[in-house]
């Protein structure tokens, strides 16, 4: 039998020029009938599922057909403490992340321009969860490191605001933080997450603090050819809330050579002490020697 039943009806040319005019007049008579009129020819139970299908693939988040995660959400279980902060405090601004994401979902919301975060410190507190997860925009924590750098970040306390993710002006709340760490790709110096600590102000903290020079240019011992070698960049202090240093400040203007300055020679600002017991260690160390320190 053949596959098209009408053109075993042609014989000549002729009759295939006849048939075509009249077929053709057909089809453009039957495609100016309204839809309603046309009859269905996929059942509609059938052709439902496919729409749903076309719907979902025709999204801009699923062009490539993969499964689509909701990276952020309005709605958390999370019950903001009361605590007091300072008005004049540095303001970080972030939203709630969505729960119960895979790991790979932070790769997502690296690719839409935030950082993801966790702030932890909340087990003493009535707030349902022991840690917040969040996502901070990437450009407020690459300007965080590059104001204060990685280790004085940590040394800082801020005022994080958690807003509506769809509309900035709507806060749910505010929390007093301290970042505790800021992990970054070596090779490239990308953030990849924030890692806050709930700090209210009379809560103790652990804090690495990075201690600055001054005026070692005019030291004795650099006019006479030698230079400062620091041990130890970063000091570890327990702190107070409410006294937490961003740096520790020694000057260096009456270093000779050969002198040098141990962990207990450093200053203790209010609200502070060392931490350790190595308080005999050199921290600083006037010398001529390259190579040695």
């Amino acid at each position: 039998a053949p596959m098209f039943p009408l053109l075993a009806r042609v014989k000549s040319v002729s009759s295939f020029r006849a048939l075509y005019a009249t077929q053709g007049a057909y089809c453009r008579a039957f495609s100016t009938v309204s839809p309603s009129v046309q009859p269905q020819i996929v059942p509609s139970e059938v052709l439902q599922p496919l729409n749903e299908i076309n719907a979902f693939l025709n999204k801009k988040s699923s062009l490539d057909g993969r499964i689509r995660h909701d990276l952020y959400t309005n709605e958390s279980p999370f019950i903001f403490p009361a605590h007091e902060i300072e008005d004049n405090l540095p303001e970080i601004t972030a939203v709630f992340k969505a729960p119960n994401l895979p790991q790979r979902a932070n790769n997502s919301i690296r690719q839409d321009g935030k950082v993801p975060a966790i702030i932890n410190g909340f087990e003493s507190y009535n707030c349902n969860l022991a840690n917040l997860p969040i996502c901070i925009p990437k450009r407020d924590c690459e300007e965080l490191v590059r104001k204060y750098g990685r280790n004085g970040t940590a040394a800082r306390v801020f005022k994080l605001k958690v807003v509506d993710f769809k509309n900035p002006d709507n806060v749910f709340g505010c929390l007093r933080v301290r970042p505790a760490t800021v992990a970054m790709i070596s090779t490239s110096l990308q953030i990849e997450s924030f890692f806050f600590h709930f700090l209210p102000r009379d809560r103790l903290c652990k804090v690495r603090v990075p201690l600055r020079l001054i005026n070692d240019d005019v030291a004795p011992g650099v006019k006479k050819g030698g230079w400062i070698s620091m041990k130890q960049r970063l000091i570890p202090y327990q702190c107070r809330g409410d006294s937490v240093p961003p740096y520790i400040e020694f000057d260096a203007k009456n270093l000779n050579l050969e002198d040098k300055i141990l962990k207990r020679h450093l200053p203790i600002p209010a609200g502070t002490r060392l931490l350790g017991n190595d308080y005999d260690s050199v921290i600083l160390h006037c010398t001529t020697d390259v190579g040695k320190d």
